[in-house]
């Protein structure tokens, strides 16, 4: 059945025969299993108004926002992306490039940037204007951002020389977090204020680290090294992309809280462009190669249905037993954990069914109101937003009913 599914994905999205799929076939189970995701794809999206390298992103892929860069002259151009097309926003008070940003379409933060020197400018746009917001403490540039309006984060970049500072915002002004432990510029990042992600830098740099909201600590490297990279997503669901290597790059990578594996190329290989996004849904926009771009493109990893398998029944007692399954792929999106069974083969969820909890791992449902003595059959299944899946079947037979003659003593 999984099998199927793969072979259906492979129909609809042939691209992914340039990408290795490995499975394993499982000596207990019997089943295929996806050993390596399925990675996401670039598509074209609705090019920039304003051609500009060295902007900053917020938002999400289908309610986007860009600001700052520059072309001919340093930027306020601020735009906003419907899922198809860019439209003009309220521009920035104070032009500026290289910049960092995060936030939402309609509550989005700038901050630092460079314009004739560091700034340390900090400005809220309210999806219509942009006013002004605390300073930063340390005036910067090429510093990389994450988190919301009113829970900030900013770190690296330069003052003049490579940065380690990390600043962390309330909604009103900016004071000092835990440092970097690699001082970077032109490093990207993504997560929230307490979960943050910063990876790159000049260098360039593989580094990556994660941010607890007090301090910093070593994640898995990138595979590929660059800088002036973008960034997307949270920190146990990170994507990295373009930027430069000895090359200008067209990199994806996507990271999973622990390491860094390949996703799909950038149809356009950039520097110093802006994203935003989540892991599974990015959003691409602007950035340089041999000249400054207006290029967007959008991230996404088509959702499949979740493999599951069954392992055997525990616990078995006259009225009730433990299901045992294992969710090994969630197809890519949220999937529910249940067991399904009865008294006929090949149980469904239109039969006796309960569920326990979502994600991928093993786990246990309790059965209940099982019949004394009696067979059952039973299969682990899992539902996602592209369906349900089913493990291979298992069965068992409750405990029988107690019997014997009873006296009564006179």
């Amino acid at each position: 059945m999984v099998l199927n599914k793969i072979l259906q994905y492979i129909k609809v999205h042939p691209q992914i025969l340039l990408i290795p799929v490995v499975l394993l076939v499982s000596h207990f189970s019997k089943e295929p299993i996806l050993l390596f995701a399925l990675t996401g794809t670039w598509s074209a999206g609705g090019n920039l108004s304003a051609i500009r390298n060295g902007l900053a992103g917020a938002g999400t892929q289908d309610a986007g926002l860009v600001f700052g860069g520059y072309d001919t002259a340093y930027s306020v151009v601020t735009e906003e992306y419907s899922g198809t097309a860019w439209s003009a926003g309220g521009d920035l008070a104070s032009a500026r490039q290289l910049l960092g940003g995060c936030g939402t379409q309609t509550a989005g933060l700038s901050f630092g940037g460079y314009n004739a020197g560091v700034m340390d400018t900090t400005e809220e746009y309210n999806e219509s204007t942009w006013s002004s917001g605390g300073a930063l403490g340390t005036a910067k540039s090429k510093l990389a951002g994450c988190g919301t309006q009113t829970a900030g984060l900013s770190f690296g970049g330069t003052t003049g020389s490579d940065s380690a500072i990390t600043e962390e915002y309330n909604g009103t002004s900016w004071t000092s977090g835990g440092a970097l432990s690699t001082a970077r510029r032109s490093l990207a990042g993504c997560g929230t204020q307490t979960a943050g992600l910063s990876f790159g830098g000049v260098g360039p740099l593989a580094t990556t680290e994660e941010y607890s909201g007090t301090a910093w600590s070593s994640g898995g490297s990138l595979s590929t090294a660059r800088n002036g990279l973008a960034g997307a997503g949270t920190q146990s669901a990170g994507l990295s992309f373009g930027g430069y290597g000895g090359t200008v790059s067209a990199v994806t990578e996507e990271y999973n809280g622990t390491s860094w594996t390949s996703g799909g190329a950038l149809s356009t290989a950039r520097q110093d462009l802006a994203g935003c996004g989540t892991q599974a849904a990015g959003l691409s926009a602007g950035g340089r190669d041999a000249s400054y771009s207006a290029v967007t493109e959008e991230y996404t990893i088509s959702i499949i249905a979740p493999t599951v398998t069954t392992q055997a029944v525990s616990s078995i007692e006259k009225e009730t037993a433990t299901g045992n399954g294992t969710i090994t792929d969630d197809g890519g999106a949220t999937a529910t954990r249940g067991m399904c069974w009865d008294t006929s083969a090949t149980p469904t969820t239109a039969d006796s069914h309960a569920t326990n909890g979502t994600g991928e791992g093993a786990y246990t449902v309790a059965m209940t109101g099982l019949v004394a003595g009696t067979k059952y059959y039973v299969r682990a299944y899992a539902t996602n937003s592209e369906g349900t899946s089913y493990g291979s079947e298992v069965n068992f037979t409750t405990l029988a009913a107690a019997t014997g003659n009873f006296f009564r003593l006179f």
